[in-house]
């Protein structure tokens, strides 16, 4: 009987025993987890701002960076480490382009500029847009959400505000939308003109070929806008008439009383 006892005490010990390493291993794992970085931490210490600019190439691809710029030659860096415009445009819209204007300008056969495809969720404000060394286009204007970045001489700031930011008036929302058309033709700069054979891709853009009659009319509205003899129509001049055109005008009307603008 005390033999029996004694084996079967040894045998209750045994589980004892593997419940008790098995917590410590338990333990040990758990621990070992508790001490990873988790990923947002790998940006908050040192080289952060590094880790994620490799996160953002990495995402978009060598390739497809080098193919939204406008000289693929280019950095995402420039002088003494600072950040160039296709990196803060990957940042902001996930695309590497190199100009702040809305859509790309087709300057020639060989060269074309691109900008902001879309309106993005935080939107980009510049100071170099008050020194007229560039224009900050419609979508980065007006963003999805109040955010604004800010860029100056020296650093970025960040501004924001509520949802009464972004409310535009009907007006205000038809002139961008009749000046981001006229742009995306213009051929770059500030030129403030079309040439006459453009206007018919202006008017493609805002869905009027059909409203001033198709070609027919696209022609004669081309006659109507042209400045005399110089082949090229202004952009007052377009303003005006397609403005008229998209509120409900006919082209009859837009061409019996060229001086009503609209309100």
């Amino acid at each position: 009987l005390t033999a029996a006892s004694d084996t079967t005490s040894d045998t209750a010990a045994a589980p004892s025993l593997s419940n008790m390493q098995l917590q410590q291993q338990q333990q040990s794992q758990s621990k070992s987890k508790s001490q990873q970085q988790r990923p947002i931490e790998y940006f908050q210490g040192p080289g952060g701002v590094m880790f994620l600019v490799m996160s953002l190439v990495e995402t978009r691809g060598v390739d497809r960076i080098r193919n939204d710029m406008d000289d693929s030659n280019a950095t995402i860096t420039s002088q003494f480490g600072h950040s160039s415009q296709e990196l803060m445009n990957l940042l902001l819209t996930g695309q590497a382009v190199s100009n702040v204007f809305d859509h790309s300008m087709v300057l020639s056969e060989e060269l074309s500029c691109h900008g902001i495809q879309r309106r993005p969720a935080i939107g980009y404000l510049s100071i170099l847009e008050s020194l007229r060394y560039c224009e900050v286009g419609g979508y980065y204007k007006s963003p999805l959400f109040p955010i604004w970045v800010v860029g100056s001489t020296s650093h970025f700031s960040v501004l924001f505000g509520d949802e009464r930011c972004l409310k535009e008036s009907k007006s205000d929302i038809l002139l961008e939308k009749c000046r981001r058309a006229f742009k995306k033709v213009e051929g770059g700069g500030e030129n403030g003109f079309i040439l006459v054979d453009k206007l018919g891709e202006v008017l493609d853009e805002l869905d009027l070929r059909s409203k001033v009659g198709g070609d027919n009319g696209v022609q004669t509205l081309q006659a109507y806008l042209e400045v005399s003899g110089a082949g090229i129509i202004l952009w007052d001049d377009f303003w005006k008439a397609s403005s008229r055109l998209m509120t409900g005008s006919s082209l009859e009307m837009v061409m019996s009383s060229p001086d009503d603008l609209m309100q």
